[in-house]
């Protein structure tokens, strides 16, 4: 972890080991303080308090998680300021349902927002839409975590379009719609 502000930072450290993308097998958090210009190493351990093969490196038997979700969050906006995936068996095959809730708000500006959240890890999350670019795309979305990714209007696009599109996922065995509020 790097502070590369110049002030303080509170932050929460976490980081979950999960079977089939949604059940902890093990997981852990802790609350910290950030100085400015920090760098700080922390052992996954420190948060389990026990040791815990995250990476597989051991093979103490079959693989028992199939990702690992580490995620710093600065505990006054909540926002996340970082986010990484491991996938201890290679990247998961397993094709699910997609859970993703997806809602569409416009913002005070008159722009638009995609507000993502789902209850199970979702790899590679791809969103498609005519009349809008977004901002961050083919992110993965650990569950829990919600996603504000902001819609562009393409240069092309009618001045009246409102966001009207897909969100699909490699691990997802199809696409979700979503469409504006007032299109």
């Amino acid at each position: 972890m790097t502070n590369e502000t110049g002030t303080k930072r509170d932050i929460t450290v976490s980081i979950a080991c999960l079977r089939e993308g949604k059940t902890p097998v093990v997981s852990g958090q802790l609350d910290m303080a950030l100085d400015p210009r920090q760098v700080l190493e922390l052992p996954a351990t420190d948060l389990f308090e026990a040791f815990f093969d995250t990476t597989y490196a051991y093979r103490f038997g079959p693989v028992s998680h199939d990702v690992t979700v580490a995620r710093l969050v600065d505990r006054d906006t909540e926002h996340t300021l970082a986010e990484a995936f491991h996938f201890p068996h290679g990247v998961p095959a397993a094709r699910i349902e997609p859970e993703i809730d997806i809602s569409v708000e416009a913002t005070e500006t008159g722009d638009w927002t995609l507000r993502l959240a789902t209850t199970r890890f979702t790899q590679s999350v791809n969103i498609v839409d005519d009349g809008f670019r977004p901002s961050d795309d083919w992110f993965h979305l650990a569950p829990g975590a919600k996603k504000i990714v902001a819609l562009k209007q393409r240069h092309r696009a009618a001045a009246d379009v409102t966001p009207n599109g897909t969100v699909t996922a490699l691990n997802a065995t199809g696409g979700l719609s979503y469409r504006s509020p007032n299109p």
